[in-house]
């Protein structure tokens, strides 16, 4: 039986990722438990024509771009359920319940998809073997908010940004960048996830820099450019 893992690139942690032929299909690749929320649903689907059998286990981790992980006591997240069997073209969703500290850290987490291959489901029995030719694991990553967030920035109006809170910040800087060799300017954009303490300058990339937008869950803010 032939094991596939999926390990996510640091660069692009949270966006984009290619997936084996036939893996069940898991969205975005973070998944955010908010402050004021106690669980969060994630959905995933099975787009093969056989049965999967899918178990989701949760290994907590340092942080989102290391991946390394940590030893904790109890558990700080519940899985509901742990396992699944989803049929051909079906979707399915696990919910996960935070039960840890409630405290100014922020915390992440490997969130792993392990699946097989099942016989149609026609044929599943109670003697039925989860034996099967192959199996697929899909590593994702969740973050669970502090439950008490401190959602603050510096911004110096040019395109540089630093993270002074205690959570992650998603932001996106626009304004006119020109080609090389060219004189001519056009809209462009860079995108950035700063953790805790981070800092990122953009300010090089822009020959005319427009402005922020930072996403506060789903809240989007504008911060327009310095004069």
């Amino acid at each position: 039986m032939k094991t596939y893992q999926i390990k996510l690139l640091s660069c692009v942690w949270l966006m984009f990722s290619s997936f084996p032929v036939n893996a069940i299909h898991v969205g975005a690749l973070t998944t955010v438990l908010e402050s004021g929320d106690s669980f969060v649903s994630k959905a995933f689907g099975n787009q093969d024509k056989v049965a999967k059998f899918v178990n989701v286990s949760i290994i907590p981790v340092d942080n989102p771009k290391n991946m390394k992980p940590l030893q904790r006591g109890a558990p700080e997240l519940l899985v509901s359920p742990a396992t699944q069997v989803i049929g051909p073209n079906k979707t399915a969703n696990v919910k996960l319940y935070y039960q840890g500290p409630v405290d100014g850290k922020e915390r992440y987490y490997q969130l792993r998809f392990s699946e097989q291959d099942l016989p149609a489901l026609t044929q599943l029995t109670n003697q039925t073997s989860l034996k099967t030719k192959r199996q697929i694991t899909i590593n994702t990553v969740l973050v669970v908010r502090p439950r008490q967030a401190e959602f603050t920035y510096e911004v110096n109006g040019k395109g540089k940004m630093s993270n002074t809170g205690n959570t992650f910040i998603r932001m996106l800087t626009s304004g006119q960048c020109s080609n090389s060799g060219s004189k001519q300017l056009e809209t462009c954009s860079r995108y950035a996830f700063l953790l805790p303490g981070e800092s990122v300058d953009f300010s090089k990339h822009f020959k005319k820099f427009d402005g922020y937008g930072v996403w506060r869950g789903s809240e989007y803010i504008h911060i327009p450019a310095q004069e």
